[in-house]
């Protein structure tokens, strides 16, 4: 319609997204000495899980809450999801925190949706519209500019135990 409206609690819940992720970097950049990456993302992800179940009760979503109850096949996709789109990626973006540091490994993050774009192309044969392709290219010249600059503090060579 050519109009912009704008959902107080969807921009709302993505302030808090930022904040969370923003967070999140702070807090990782430091290290977890204690605790190695693996346990550190299982905490995460728990973490996560408890916030989404509890937004999920807040917008009254009983029946998706309780889909896993009444259709036990779902579980194969709720494990397969848990695994490759949070655990294996939680891990690698701690190691990779570890490895690079947290500003380096921010700015890498930032060409998810370009991934995301590409895997849908490959995987959905999704067509990108020209303004995608733009953004994905925006993305990765933004990228590859801030990696350039040189880093005044050297990241930590050292991982320790995975898990």
């Amino acid at each position: 319609s050519g109009t912009v409206m704008l959902d107080a609690v969807g921009l709302g819940l993505a302030v808090l997204a930022a904040l969370c992720q923003a967070s999140f970097f702070l807090i990782a950049g430091r290290g977890f000495e204690p605790l190695p990456p693996v346990r550190t993302a299982t905490y995460a992800i728990i973490a996560a899980g408890v916030i989404a179940l509890g937004l999920a009760v807040l917008g009254g979503d009983y029946a998706g809450l309780t889909l896993p109850l009444r259709l036990p096949e779902a579980w194969i996709w709720i494990l397969a999801g848990g695994i490759v789109g949070a655990a294996i990626p939680t891990t690698a973006l701690l190691v990779g925190i570890g490895i690079i540091g947290p500003s380096r490994a921010a700015i890498l993050m930032t060409i998810e949706p370009l991934v995301a774009i590409v895997i849908a192309a490959i995987l959905l044969n999704e067509q990108p519209t020209l303004i995608q392709v733009a953004g994905g290219a925006a993305v990765l010249v933004a990228a590859i500019i801030l990696q350039l600059t040189p880093t005044r503090v050297p990241p930590k060579p050292e991982l320790g135990p995975l898990v």
